[in-house]
């Protein structure tokens, strides 16, 4: 089965294969065994990834998932579509759930409606439907149900099909260049792990010849990684020669090369590796010199032997999704890892950035001390550089130099205008400073999805291009993020009660307020317990917010 994949600069093919059939080497007692590398067991892999992606739910909810798919159609807004999935989580003693939708919710997650009904068409096709039966299932060489889902098998393949790296897939560098010069040398280094007489682990390195076509296999593959790592450029069809320029002021020299189409491109390494590329393409030298005829190609990286015309790898990448526990490269250090905990870490991450820990809490559905543990710290990688900004800039402070002054000498020597704990501080500084007065931050840009856009409507009456105003309608626009944050809480708690009390004062008040109310008040759970602390010492001090008033109530009254 062909599968087209656009990578921007070109699409690449790859080829998967439908058959089910195993090797009878690997079937078990009763016959049976399931191909990972099947098309059907493949797409339900990425199917449960992509589950994983739209719900936010744990490996074991996103398993239990089953028949039927109900999709809800809403009253109001026909357009509006919704699947809740719900699963019980054993651990926490609670139900869970996630909503599908085909519009933008949270994160921008369009198109889940369309995805399960997709999954639910091929599951009901190849396993019968039947009401509890799971959705995510794989077959058996039989063409059976699997009673397993071995999901860490289909992945290796999914990684090398798709050629998903790791983007800190440069730290294997220094094991990539050892490798390539010891099958350079026609050997092979094996990493061995046993236990000693004390009960401890002990990993050993040994060294041993191999075949000239392993080493060269070897060579071409180590190769292949070494190159990957210094750029995200497709390394298929790269001919020989290759090109190097001057070492730039930043100490990098540029290699420039040709594909077989034609097309020229180039990607930097530092000036100290020069030596390893030129290794690499000495060794694809010596390769193309040994080709039988003078007509074929030279390439840098190829595939056959030297009797035949040297060809291109199937698919992405030339290696075996073996390969990487062969080289005992752990997963995310070259390919990603590709677990349930990722997709719930990357929706984190984007959610915390606009909505603080009381959005991650709600999504996920996790504890708060869960959530500070493992998700609502931001993104990782950026949490590391403000560590390693911040322990430079304690290293200059002494009697002669202020704070301001070491930010100012490590941000210039990083080549940097502001550091990155600044940048950071002074964006959220700037999304409180823009909260509407009921507390909840936007652009001032109405967007209901499907709905009756009426700042438009009152823009066009009075020829004027006026901010929004109606600030019982943040619960439907998508344009409005919740604040983690005293100040923006504190204005919450106050617009709230003033709708209650202007509920009270009109008793014939639209149904639609107790929605509104009861909306705002959900948005108001996901504050961390802290910050809603302190906002509630606020109101209950100083009353309500300054620049929350019963005017801002009375717009709901009268919708």
């Amino acid at each position: 089965m062909p599968v087209v994949i656009d990578l921007g600069g070109h699409q690449e093919i790859i080829s998967i294969k439908t058959s089910l059939k195993t090797k009878k080497l690997g079937l078990s007692k009763t016959g049976t065994s399931v191909k990972p590398a099947a098309a059907f067991n493949m797409a339900m892999g990425a199917a449960y990834h992509i589950m994983c992606f739209f719900t936010s739910l744990n490996d074991g909810d996103v398993k239990s998932i089953a028949h039927p798919i109900t999709i809800h159609t809403d009253e109001r807004d026909k357009s509006l579509q919704v699947v809740k999935v719900s699963s019980f989580k054993a651990r926490a003693n609670k139900e869970v759930d996630a909503v599908l939708t085909n519009q933008i919710f949270d994160v921008d997650k369009r198109g889940g409606v369309k995805f399960i009904k997709t999954l639910e068409t091929l599951s009901a096709l190849y396993g019968g439907g039947e009401k509890g039966s799971e959705l995510l299932f794989t077959l058996n060489n039989l063409g059976e149900k699997s009673s397993s889902f071995e999901l860490d098998q289909i992945n290796k393949y999914l990684m090398v099909k798709l050629n998903l790296l790791s983007s800190t897939r440069a730290s294997c560098l220094p094991w990539f260049k050892e490798l390539f010069h010891s099958y350079r040398n026609q050997h092979v280094i094996e990493l061995k792990k046993h236990t000693n007489t004390l009960g401890r682990t002990i990993v050993s390195k040994v060294s041993r010849p191999c075949s000239k076509d392993g080493a060269t296999g070897g060579a071409t593959n180590a190769a292949y990684c070494i190159l990957s790592c210094y750029t995200d450029l497709a390394l298929k069809g790269i001919l020989l020669p290759l090109t190097y320029s001057d070492k730039d002021p930043e100490g990098n020299i540029s290699v420039s090369f040709k594909y077989r189409n034609g097309e020229s491109h180039h990607f930097s390494v530092p000036a100290a590796d020069k030596a390893l590329i030129k290794d690499i393409e000495q060794f694809a030298t010596e390769l193309a010199d040994k080709q039988a005829s003078k007509k074929y190609e030279r390439l840098l990286l190829k595939r056959g032997n030297h009797k035949k015309a040297p060809k291109d790898w199937d698919g992405n990448s030339p290696i075996s999704p073996n390969l990487m526990k062969t080289w005992s490269i752990k997963p995310n250090e070259y390919f990603i890892s590709l677990q349930s905990s990722r997709w719930r870490e990357m929706t984190s991450n984007q959610v915390y950035s606009v909505s603080g820990a009381g959005g991650v809490q709600s999504l996920l559905q996790n504890l708060l001390q869960t959530i500070d543990k493992h998700y609502a710290n931001g993104d990782p990688i950026l949490n590391k550089i403000i560590i390693s900004q911040a322990l430079q800039v304690m290293e200059l402070l002494d009697e002669d130099t202020s704070l301001e002054q070491a930010k100012e000498i490590v941000a210039a020597k990083l080549g940097i205008i502001m550091l990155t704990h600044d940048k950071w501080k002074m964006k959220q500084d700037e999304e409180r400073a823009k909260t509407n007065p009921n507390g909840i931050h936007c652009n001032g840009q109405q967007n209901i999805a499907g709905g009756k856009n009426t700042q438009r409507e009152t823009n066009n009456a009075m020829k004027l291009q006026l901010p929004c105003a109606e600030y019982d309608m943040c619960h439907k626009c998508q344009s409005a993020n919740a604040v983690n944050e005293t100040q923006s809480i504190y204005k919450l708690i106050s617009f709230i009660d003033v709708l209650k009390e202007a509920v009270n004062l009109y008793p014939n008040a639209q149904e639609e307020v107790h929605e509104r109310i009861a909306a705002f008040e959900v948005t108001l759970d996901g504050a961390s317990k802290d910050v809603y602390d302190n906002a509630m010492a606020l109101f209950n001090q100083s009353g309500r917010h300054p620049r929350v008033s019963m005017d801002h109530a009375i717009l709901a009254l009268h919708r």
